[in-house]
């Protein structure tokens, strides 16, 4: 394990085998997902992290967990709250991808650093008051950038140690920051030797800057769309009252053809009834004729008969 630990923490490259010897077998280590709190303002601070894999941020939980520092693999992180702040955790800090790291107590911290190797523990301190004073400043920028007093304290956050559950998504918000739309996609940080990347405000700015156009250009768009929308709904409604008034006008038309359907029955049938009393007249008038016929044809032979009997005599 002592010569994996040269191996896979930056810190220890330099190292005596004495000191690797003595530390290696007091660190534990540990795994967390990403979007995990390390620790929050306010904790116990009962152990310091040497990091082994992953990266994780300094954030503003007030800010929606707003990253203005960030720790890379390698590093080191804790030490100060034992140092300088009471053994209360100063910041609050939260993994951005799965990470992993050596976990070593506060009470054995005392002990390699402060008793055992006291040049080492020399070492750290320098380097503790640097990375205080940066710390602290790259805080106070982030405040300033987001508009905050820097005398306003960070809310107390509740975690138990090393936290075990997730942080909230920033979707719960009822608008959007872009600054945190930035931060989720990109990672405007200038690198520094001791292992922390402070945040760029020039280059985070500059992309503000262009996301706030492309909002403006979405939004007109979005105007642009809802204009042609109107106008379509428009163009439906009057193409919806034109087809009604259409079919109006074709049902008013059958109508008026099945009126004169029945109109024309009506005839038909009318011509119908004057063909039959027609031929019935027809009819009468032959048997009238027929009679009048017969009684002209009786009488001739009534006088033929007579004539005949007179020239007999």
């Amino acid at each position: 394990m002592n010569k994996h630990l040269k191996e896979e923490i930056g810190y220890f490259h330099d190292k005596s085998q004495q000191f690797i010897s003595a530390i290696g077998p007091l660190l534990k280590p540990i795994k967390l997902e990403a979007n995990e709190f390390v620790y929050c303002t306010g904790d116990l601070a009962e152990e310091i992290y040497f990091v082994k894999s992953g990266k994780l941020a300094i954030v503003l939980p007030d800010q929606q967990n707003f990253k203005f520092m960030m720790i890379k693999p390698g590093s080191y992180f804790g030490e100060l709250d034992i140092l300088f702040y009471g053994e209360k955790r100063k910041y609050t800090i939260m993994t951005t991808k799965p990470s992993e790291f050596y976990v070593l107590s506060r009470k054995d911290f005392k002990s390699i650093y402060l008793h055992q190797f006291r040049d080492e523990g020399q070492i750290l301190v320098n380097e503790a008051l640097q990375r205080k004073v940066m710390i602290k400043s790259a805080y106070d920028d982030a405040l300033s950038f987001l508009g905050e007093d820097t005398n306003l304290q960070q809310p107390r956050v509740t975690t138990h140690k090393t936290s075990k559950f997730k942080v909230a998504d920033n979707a719960t918000s009822p608008q959007v920051d872009p600054k945190l739309v930035i931060q989720q996609k990109t990672e405007d940080y200038s690198n520094n030797d001791d292992g922390l990347i402070n945040f760029d405000k020039i280059q985070f700015k500059k992309k503000i800057s262009a996301l706030e156009k492309q909002i403006k250009i979405k939004d007109q768009i979005i105007a642009n769309i809802q204009q042609e929308l109107d106008e379509l709904m428009n163009q439906i409604q009057h193409q919806i009252s034109d087809d009604i008034i259409g079919r109006f006008k074709i049902t008013k038309s059958m109508e008026e053809m099945m009126q004169l359907r029945r109109q024309l029955k009506a005839t038909h049938k009318m011509e119908e009834t004057i063909k039959s009393q027609r031929q019935i007249y027809r009819s009468a008038h032959q048997a009238k004729q027929f009679q009048i016929d017969c009684r002209k044809y009786s009488s001739s032979v009534e006088q033929a008969k007579l004539l005949n009997s007179l020239w007999e005599e």
